[in-house]
């Protein structure tokens, strides 16, 4: 705790040295016709006329969902299959740290990709095909830790990327009202599934695999038997499932060609051709 505090105190500081620009003034006579319900739903009514940002953001709303299943399980699942192994879960959770920080420092490096869009969903499909599987079927430290780095290590990339597009897509006078809406739709997807992971675990999954029916033979052999079995079958399932739904997101043009399909704000304005 005092090292989060003391590193958290370091970030905000940095902003006292750091000129931040202020964005133009948005048309004449905008200010005076706002008030706090019209800039509430300004965001939607804006992220809804556009297509490919409504499509951009339906996508981190359905990934939310699904990973969060799996996420909310993590500590229960190793606990589950270790036996109470305490060094073990913060041995897993250490390398999702590491993860985090070595993928930011290659995003630093690398000074990011090109193709955003291609990047963002090729990180996604990596957390969640690869990441999200190993940890799912792993039973073993080794195996645990390589799905914690992997899955942390792209996520900065995703993460970059997506910031990218939406500030460059939307008029920095705007941003305020529309990444709001963007931060609020886009975060529902985990609020909802976190409280209901555990009781999947409870009542559906753990019993399934700790049961005799034809169904758990079949998935034995991916995520074993046990205590922690059914919690690892839902690593496996949502992180198939994140994954389908980031073909799906590569499939629909208006997403996979955002980049072009909607200007920059600086070529005018932020309507889509």
């Amino acid at each position: 705790m005092v090292i989060d505090i003391v590193t958290f105190s370091f970030s905000i500081s940095t902003l006292l040295f750091v000129h931040v620009p202020q964005p133009a003034q948005g048309p004449a006579g905008e200010d005076a016709q706002r008030s706090l319900l019209s800039d509430s739903l300004f965001g939607f009514r804006y992220i809804f006329a556009r297509p490919s940002l409504l499509g951009l953001l339906l996508f981190f709303l359905v990934v939310n969902f699904m990973l969060s299943f799996s996420g909310g399980v993590l500590s229960p699942m190793l606990l589950a299959r270790t036996g109470s192994n305490e060094i073990i879960l913060g041995t897993v959770q250490m390398l999702f740290g590491i993860g985090g920080v070595a993928g930011g420092v290659l995003l630093s490096v690398w000074g990011g990709p090109k193709r955003k869009m291609l990047a963002l969903l090729g990180s996604v499909f990596v957390a969640a095909l690869i990441g999200n599987t190993l940890i799912g079927i792993g039973r073993s430290l080794v195996m645990w830790a390589a799905g914690a780095f992997i899955m942390s290590s792209v996520i900065p990339i995703a993460s970059s990327s997506s910031h990218s597009i939406w500030q460059t897509k939307v008029p920095a006078h705007l941003q305020g009202r529309v990444f709001s809406a963007r931060i609020m739709i886009g975060q529902i997807g985990g609020a909802i599934a976190l409280p209901l992971s555990g009781i999947l675990a409870d009542r559906v999954f753990e019993p399934l695999m700790r049961g005799t029916s034809p169904l758990a033979g079949v998935l034995a052999p991916l995520v074993g038997a046990g205590p922690g079995a059914g919690m690892g079958l839902m690593f496996v399932l949502f992180g198939l499932l994140g994954a389908a739904a980031t073909i799906a997101a590569y499939l629909y043009r208006p997403v996979r060609k955002i980049e072009t399909l909607l200007p920059d704000c600086d070529h005018g304005d932020s309507a889509e051709g």
